[in-house]
């Protein structure tokens, strides 16, 4: 059963902190989210969703930036900076390219020690269709269909389908609602099952890589994702985040792989 719990003071998030296994550990044990308006160097956060496969509990952290800005300045407490840049703490996260962009450029975090789900579910893929990526919502529909009923998964769409309606612009919402609190109801499942499926997906996706040259291309790949969120020319939005890797990259990248 999965705990939830909203933290909006310094000091609940230092306790959160604390009692975090923050080990290399295989399944990672941090599965994180952020939401918020425009969620780039163009705009702002507004809520970081942290689930912690150790205790199932998932963490809202509110306020991000205030809690950034007051937590991260102690040095002898373990803080939200310090776990985002470790290399040696891994963090599961899903196409963290603006995720990325908008720490680096708000709060000069570097994000390091990602494995980014996006990334090994299009190197996971059979034969030469790698030219697209796939969004969250397909690869939970799609890639955990044996171990979700129908049910469950109709019942994730719907979720998806409302919270998409309350923030989307081109579907009426405005991203200014993770702002609002308390938090709607539908954004809070809407932000819980965005994380509680990722160990999930990591575990049918980590069992695939068993070829070191897939695992050489999905480290170095989401090592280049997350350098170009941080680049000056990097654009959040557009088409071209829907690209994956066409068959003459990937053959470039085997030449690399060769030496």
């Amino acid at each position: 059963m999965t705990i939830t719990k909203f933290i909006s003071t310094t000091p609940e998030l230092a306790q959160v902190l604390g009692g975090l296994n923050l080990s290399t550990t295989v399944p990672p044990h941090l599965y994180v989210d952020l939401e918020g308006v425009n969620l780039s160097r163009n705009g702002s956060i507004s809520i970081l969703t942290l689930y912690d496969l150790s205790s199932k509990t998932v963490f809202f952290i509110d306020e991000f930036v205030d809690r950034m800005s007051s937590f991260g300045t102690k040095p002898h407490f373990i803080t939200l900076k310090k776990i985002l840049e470790s290399t040696e703490i891994p963090k599961v996260f899903f196409d963290a390219r603006n995720d990325s962009d908008a720490l680096f450029a708000h709060f000069g975090i570097k994000l390091q020690g990602v494995q980014d789900l996006q990334v090994m579910e299009l190197a996971t893929r059979s034969g030469r269709n790698r030219e697209r990526v796939n969004g969250l919502a397909k690869c939970i529909q799609f890639g955990l269909m044996n171990i979700l009923s129908p049910i469950q998964r109709s019942q994730i769409q719907t979720v998806k389908d409302r919270g998409s309606k309350l923030f989307a612009p081109e579907k009426g919402g405005s991203f200014h609602v993770f702002n609002m609190r308390p938090l709607d109801n539908i954004l809070l499942h809407y932000c819980i099952q965005d994380v509680v499926h990722m160990p999930a997906l990591w575990h049918r996706y980590n069992l695939k890589l068993r070829i070191r040259f897939w695992k050489f291309v999905v480290e170095m790949e989401t090592n280049k994702r997350l350098e170009e969120s941080r680049s000056a020319g990097y654009v959040p939005q557009g088409s071209h985040k829907s690209l994956g890797w066409t068959w003459e990259y990937l053959r470039h990248l085997e030449r690399k792989w060769n030496g």
